[in-house]
């Protein structure tokens, strides 16, 4: 019997935080698709009128989605208790993984040295945000 109840309370943790974690995730996950696609909606409507050229396009599509997964991996950061870092780094790779999946199933685009580079800078702003979102939660609680 003492048995039984320590699995199930063992399993009843391990199963709550990895509740709270996907809810945060969720959560962090919405916050960045939809900044994302509210900035994407914009550039179009800018980019379809000529008022921002080809080039500058490409440029704030990046800023788009450094500030899409900076605003999540905030979003992580003021939802978690402590390590922003690593929390940032979790939200950085799932974001990633997620990303990889939607380009390799849908676009058929070929994978190269840009597409590194760009899952590694979406992974440090995300976790540069999650630290920032971390400290302001340590001083809004000091």
């Amino acid at each position: 019997m003492i048995i039984v109840l320590f699995i199930y309370s063992v399993s009843y943790l391990l199963i709550g935080d990895f509740m709270n974690f996907l809810k945060n995730f969720g959560k962090s996950f919405s916050y960045s698709i939809g900044i994302l696609l509210i900035l994407t909606i914009i550039l179009t409507i800018l980019s379809y009128f000529n008022v921002l050229g080809v080039n500058l396009v490409n440029i704030f599509k990046i800023i788009n989605l450094c500030l899409a997964t900076m605003i999540g991996g905030f979003v992580t950061g003021k939802n978690s208790s402590n390590k922003g870092w690593l929390e940032g780094l979790k939200f950085g790779i799932l974001f990633v993984i997620i990303v990889l999946l939607f380009n390799l199933l849908g676009i058929g685009s070929a994978f190269g040295l840009l597409n590194i580079v760009s899952y590694v800078i979406i992974i440090t702003t995300s976790i540069i945000g999650s630290m920032i979102g971390i400290s302001l939660k340590i001083e809004e609680n000091s």
